[in-house]
């Protein structure tokens, strides 16, 4: 419990700006996930397509406190509502160990939590995510 609020602590001080924000859901993301020793990324098609079902990847090591950090630090994005054109790229599963602590679905600059939509427009983490998982999820021939 001590090294999650020094991490989360950490978090805070590190540049994130939604501290103000009227919304809790980014602070409780941010205190879910801040002990994540792993993730494993879907592709949010998985459901519906059968190509993707198999399709996964495993992060871990240095990557994983990158992209907690721009999780944590993602503002509400503008607008209320996630709207219907909005169709996230990959899910992300939040793991301490085997103990799974949080999902959200993103997709370059937009993290989507909650039936909400947030923005990482600081980090640039998330879209140079998003750029590398997609050159792996597409085949060698389609490159």
């Amino acid at each position: 419990m001590r090294i999650t609020s020094v991490l989360l602590i950490f978090v805070f001080l590190s540049g994130c700006e939604h501290l103000g924000s009227t919304s809790d859901a980014p602070r409780k993301l941010a205190s879910h996930i801040a002990s994540t020793d792993n993730i494993v990324v879907t592709s949010a098609l998985a459901k519906i397509d059968q190509e993707h079902r198999d399709m996964k990847f495993i992060i871990k090591g240095a990557s994983v406190r990158k992209i907690v950090h721009a999780v944590s630090c993602a503002e509400p994005w503008p607008k209320d509502e996630v709207g219907a054109g909005d169709i996230p790229n990959w899910v992300l599963d939040f793991y301490r160990g085997t103990n799974h602590l949080d999902t959200i679905s993103f997709d370059s600059i937009f993290i989507y939590y909650e039936g909400q939509k947030y923005v990482d427009s600081d980090t640039n983490v998330l879209p140079a995510l998003d750029d590398v998982l997609t050159k792996l999820a597409t085949p060698k021939e389609n490159r």
